[in-house]
């Protein structure tokens, strides 16, 4: 079985760190590379060739919806938002999910439901909606 390849983008090294050694523990994923600059993640996507992407939408520089936005546009794939900007403003939500994210998650709710966040990236696909708050 191939193990499904996972982009970490997110600027905080706490929640990397997190979302790493959850995805790391289950024996079908496989955490290709973790970005910290949004500004960096297109040519990692080209590099490592990810099937799904993890990505924070608050970061400094390039905001996560208009990576996504690029990205979609690029090269479409399953991308699973985890940011507490979902929580704070159920808009951005709705933005990511029209602009093709395959689910939303609330970060603060990781390690509370660090089960269902697993099961999330595990079944990302392009074009499948989940908006998944707890």
């Amino acid at each position: 079985m191939r193990r499904r390849r996972v982009l970490i983008v997110d600027d905080s090294l706490t929640i990397c760190a997190m979302i790493e050694t959850l995805l790391t523990k289950q024996r079908d994923m496989e955490v290709v590379g973790v970005i910290e600059r949004p500004e960096e993640a297109m040519a990692a996507v080209s590099r490592l060739e990810p099937d799904v992407l993890t990505l924070d939408l608050a970061m400094p520089g390039l905001d996560g919806l208009s990576l996504l936005a690029t990205l979609m546009r690029r090269r479409p794939m399953p991308v699973v938002i985890l940011s507490s900007a979902i929580v704070q403003d159920a808009e951005i939500a709705k933005q990511a999910i029209a602009l093709g994210a395959s689910a939303c998650f609330d970060k603060s709710r990781l390690i509370a439901n660090a089960d269902r966040f697993v099961s999330i990236v595990r079944t990302a696909r392009c074009g499948k909606v989940k908006v998944a708050a707890a």
